[in-house]
Parts: structure tokens; C-alpha cells; sequence
């Protein structure tokens, strides 16, 4: 198959190297969704047009309208994460900054744009301030180990918790459920005992700044700390 679309690609005098590099761009292009809507927007036009040739050569009709499809979508994405950000912030500016930020924090991990976003929107709803939900972010990312599933549970729990100002039992287990227990690491830096952080705990002595330390702590890269 590999060798008929060569002999297909060659008779119509298409470049197949020069394929290989728009396709690998366009893959490049999925993966830097994050920066600037308008901006991908547009580079997403481009690379329709610049490819359109290329991908009919190879997929089926069929293929090519879901391949299209797809980055049609991608778009729309874009543009519906700078819209929601723009209103969590209520600053243009401040929401490229941070779709940037975390579209730079997508390139470095397993995690998805996606999967980065919907935790950030989560942050900033329970009341956390735009310049601290970056630093939360790629803490609870190195605490998940990029597991997307953990990294939702954790930035939930660590909103809700961040909204009263203190740990409760029930943010506790979703954060134990999500593999990071703070508790577990207070009692190693302080030597006091499990069952008397848990009455601390339950007096609302176990600050949400406690916790958030707990994460700077468990990083293994503590390169950007919250205040």
C-alpha cells in the first residue's frame, strides 16, 4: 500500500518530502494550540490550504472531510477557551498571557491543552487569583504525574479547599484518591502524629497555604512557588 501511494504521489508530481514536512508541521500545529486564538486561527487556514493537496493524495475523501473536520474544531476550541478566560479574568491580555502559559506547560508534559485549561477554570471559579494558578497548576501536574484524571481530581479538590481557606475531610480523600496526601507530609516535616493532624483538621487548623506548601514540597522540580 506504502508503495502505490509513493508510485500515486510521483505520478501526480507531488514532493513527498515536502508532504512529510507539512504534515509534521500541521502535528506541530495541534500541539502549540494555546497561543493567541486569532492568531492559531489563522495558522490553521493556512495550513488547510497548504496541505489540501497533500492529504487528498492520500486519504480518502472520507478521511480528508474528518481531517478538516477536526481542525475546524480545534479552532472553535480555541477560540471558546480565549472567550471563557477573557471573562474568568476580565482581561484580553491577561487571558493570552495565560492560554501562553499554559499552551508552553502542555509542550512539557503528557497533559493536554484541554486537560490544562478545564483545571485552570476550575482554580480561578473557587476564587483562586490568575497570577497564582499557573504555579498551582504545574505543581498538582508534577503531583499527578501528568495523569490527566488525577490532575482534574486534585485541581477540584485543591479549589475547593483554597475557597474556605482550610482542609476538610472530604478534600482530603479526593486528594488521597488522586495519590497526594498532605497530611502524610506534615507529619513527616514536623514529627507530629497522623491522629493529631486529623483533630487539627477537623478544628480547621490545617491552612489551605499549609497544603500548598505540602505541593512545593512533593514537587520534584519546586521551580515556581505560590504565595
Amino acid at each position: 500500500m506504502e508503495a502505490e501511494n509513493g508510485k500515486l504521489l510521483h505520478s501526480i508530481g507531488l514532493d513527498l518530502t515536502q508532504l512529510k514536512r507539512d504534515t509534521a508541521e500541521v502535528k506541530n500545529l495541534f500541539k502549540s494550540i494555546g497561543t493567541e486564538a486569532q492568531n492559531e486561527g489563522n495558522k490553521i487556514d493556512r495550513s488547510i490550504n497548504k496541505i489540501g493537496t497533500s492529504v487528498a493524495a492520500i486519504f480518502t475523501v472520507g478521511q480528508a472531510k474528518n481531517f478538516v473536520s477536526e481542525l475546524i474544531n480545534v479552532r472553535g476550541q480555541i477560540e471558546s477557551l480565549e472567550t471563557a478566560y477573557t471573562v474568568l479574568l476580565k482581561s484580553k491580555t491577561k487571558s493570552d498571557k495565560m492560554l501562553s502559559d499554559m499552551k508552553q506547560f502542555s509542550i512539557k508534559t503528557p497533559l493536554t491543552l484541554t486537560d490544562i485549561s478545564q483545571a485552570g477554570q476550575t482554580l480561578l471559579q473557587f476564587g483562586i487569583t490568575g497570577n497564582r494558578v499557573m504555579p498551582i497548576l504545574k505543581m498538582l501536574g508534577d503531583v499527578s504525574l501528568g495523569n490527566a484524571e488525577k490532575f482534574q481530581r486534585l485541581a477540584l479538590s485543591f479549589g475547593q479547599m483554597s475557597s474556605l481557606g482550610h482542609l476538610m475531610g472530604q478534600d482530603l480523600l479526593q486528594m488521597i484518591n488522586a495519590g497526594f496526601n498532605p497530611l502524610n507530609i506534615i507529619s513527616e516535616k514536623t514529627g507530629k502524629s497522623m491522629d493529631f493532624l486529623r483533630k487539627e483538621m477537623e478544628a480547621g487548623r490545617i491552612t489551605s497555604e499549609m497544603v500548598t506548601s505540602c505541593l512545593l514540597y512533593t514537587s520534584p522540580s519546586p521551580r515556581d512557588r505560590t504565595r
